[in-house]
């Protein structure tokens, strides 16, 4: 474990990260504009992935996804523990949405305390390591 991650952009420009979802290990991309208004998913999943972790998320609830040029939808959601795999005290307990992809989205970040985010916009990297003192 470490108290940082460099995160390298893929060919066609997005960020990937490993976490770990209820037990689960999991390639998610990192989206920023994954988030809603009260914050409380910080992790959409594919629905075959999201199946089957369903029975290890607690407190399921239907909530309202809203997506850019759509219309609203309901989506089901239980909270978990994440993680980012490889970085330390990045666990977080943090709702899980049915969301059609893996994202980790703003809300998770908001939760990671001690942690600061650090995009090189030019060099294609991201790094999540802790704040200095």
């Amino acid at each position: 474990m470490a108290d940082h991650l460099l995160i390298r952009r893929s060919e066609d420009h997005r960020y990937f990260v490993s976490v770990m979802v209820a037990g689960y290990r999991v390639e998610a991309e990192i989206d920023t504009a994954f988030t809603q208004p009260r914050c409380n998913v910080g992790l959409g999943l594919e629905r075959g992935i999201y199946g089957g972790i369903r029975g290890r998320l607690t407190n399921l609830a239907r909530m309202t996804q809203y997506l850019a040029g759509e219309q609203p939808e309901m989506i089901e959601c239980g909270l978990a523990t994440v993680s980012i795999v490889g970085l330390d005290d990045s666990e977080i307990e943090t709702r899980v949405a049915d969301a059609g992809s893996n994202l980790l989205g703003t809300c998770y970040f908001h939760r990671l305390s001690g942690y600061e985010v650090v995009w090189d916009l030019e060099a294609g990297e991201m790094t999540i390591q802790k704040k200095a003192l």
